[in-house]
């Protein structure tokens, strides 16, 4: 532990240094250049500390730890260009509600990001897309609980029913027909064919 936690300084620079040149390079320039930095760096410092670690751990750590750091910053950037000024509840959401539906933060910033570009391209009102993309993300957990399926395969088959394929939500016995969408309009009490509706 103590060993381990010496290298946190470190991989800390080394991760700043990768963020921000991430927004000039691509992200694949990033892993593979980031990748033999932190190889450098790790076969320097761990041979000061005496760890032995073997080249194949070394390399998977370095990569995914990249990787997550790429990821992160590409969803955080989906989220402020998206919502804007709702941006930090989003953020909020994202860090302190996530794991209660069992989505970890980065996920949660991922869905409700696509969701957000979603409803902003079919429309929605701004005032209402970001509780609209926190209160479906929030499902996709609960589907996948409910459903025995992972997130991601959760979050998937909303996304598809939201823009128009709504095979993936039928497959699970939640029936997306217009005669459906029809009744479910009257029993709302909204006087309106499905069909005469606007993406909104």
């Amino acid at each position: 532990k103590s060993a381990l936690s010496n290298l946190s300084p470190v991989l800390t620079k080394v991760g700043t240094g990768f963020i921000n040149l991430g927004k000039k390079m691509s992200q694949t320039k990033v892993i593979a250049s980031g990748l033999n930095k932190v190889m450098g760096l790790f076969k320097t410092t761990l041979g000061k500390l005496g760890l032995m670690f073997g080249v194949y751990e070394l390399i998977q750590f370095g990569k995914q730890a990249i990787e997550t750091a790429a990821n992160i910053e590409e969803a955080q950037n989906v989220i402020d260009v998206t919502f804007q000024k709702q941006a930090n509840t989003i953020n909020k959401w994202a860090k302190e509600n996530a794991a209660a539906f069992g989505l970890t933060e980065l996920q949660a910033k991922n869905f409700a990001g696509t969701f957000g570009t979603i409803f902003q391209a079919s429309g929605v009102n701004m005032d209402y897309v970001d509780d609209m993309s926190m209160q479906l993300s929030q499902l996709a957990g609960d589907l996948a609980s409910f459903r025995n399926l992972s997130v991601d395969d959760a979050f998937e088959k909303l996304r598809s029913g939201i823009v128009g394929s709504t095979e993936p939500l039928q497959s699970l016995g939640y029936n997306m027909s217009v005669a459906a969408m029809d009744a479910y309009l009257m029993s709302q009490g909204i006087d309106a064919a499905f069909s005469d509706l606007n993406e909104a």
